[in-house]
């Protein structure tokens, strides 16, 4: 859990971010909107402990990240916290594969999990010959090996492609499941189509709009499609049986043909 309490950010005369009061919750999916300039990063950068130039509070897990020892600062950069940059950040002379391997000798993990966004990558390629959109799915999947228990990412999809834009997402949303994952963009759709809740940064302050997420048809579609034959026939044959056989071998046909169109539509 993230609380903040009381934020204040300035620049300058310029305050950013106003008396910022909100709490993040573990499983939760935070998308945070607002025109350029309005402090999306800046506030990203606070939760993300690069910045503790602030006013106010920022506890994880009831702790000010402000009073860290140098030891629970190390804990906290490498496991609790990720983040995902607008642009890439890699070692480019290195192969992909080395620059994937990194998190887990800094971890001390043997994470080797390639999403599927990534598999049309070699990875004994230099990094140094990706395009810009290669390279931010290298850093995605990156972040995902390591397995901080809070995801930060600023415009983690702005340089992808449209195909790989939903395979990234999904790919990020199914990591943080038990974790807290706070996106930063400009593409509102996006925001709906993944958020549990819109943050919304409008002169300073925080709005906050809770996400009704809509039953994915396309599950449900391919959960009904699964419903065998043999469920149906048996089904049917109940409806055979309470009607004490008074119904013939045709509407026993009939039955059988209304329960697949009912399972399968």
């Amino acid at each position: 859990m993230i609380e903040v309490k009381s934020l204040n950010k300035k620049y300058t005369e310029t305050e950013v971010l106003k008396n910022i009061n909100y709490t993040f919750l573990e499983g939760k999916v935070y998308f945070v909107v607002g025109p350029s300039g309005c402090g999306k990063t800046t506030l990203l950068n606070i939760l993300g402990g690069i910045d503790l130039d602030y006013d106010g509070l920022v506890l994880y897990d009831f702790e000010d990240i402000k009073e860290y020892t140098k030891k629970e600062k190390q804990s906290f950069y490498t496991d609790k916290v990720s983040y995902i940059s607008q642009f890439p950040v890699l070692f480019q002379d290195m192969l992909v594969q080395n620059n994937l391997d990194l998190i887990n000798y800094v971890n001390k993990k043997t994470t080797k999990k390639i999403g599927s966004f990534l598999k049309s990558i070699k990875l004994n390629k230099e990094v140094k010959k990706l395009s810009v959109g290669e390279k931010q799915r290298v850093c995605i999947n990156r972040v995902i090996n390591q397995n901080a228990s809070v995801i930060l990412a600023d415009e983690p999809t702005a340089s992808l492609d449209k195909e790989y834009k939903k395979e990234v997402m999904d790919e990020l949303i199914n990591a943080c499941k038990n974790k807290i994952l706070i996106v930063v963009t400009h593409d509102l759709d996006l925001a709906k189509d993944y958020a549990d809740e819109i943050l919304e940064i409008k002169k300073g302050r925080i709005k906050s709009t809770k996400i009704k997420k809509q039953e994915n048809t396309k599950s449900k579609e391919n959960f009904n499609k699964n419903i065998s034959l043999f469920n149906a026939r048996k089904f049917a044959s109940w409806l055979y049986k309470s009607e004490k056989k008074k119904i013939n071998l045709y509407n026993y046909s009939l039955v059988i043909g209304i329960v697949l169109i009912a399972f399968t539509n």
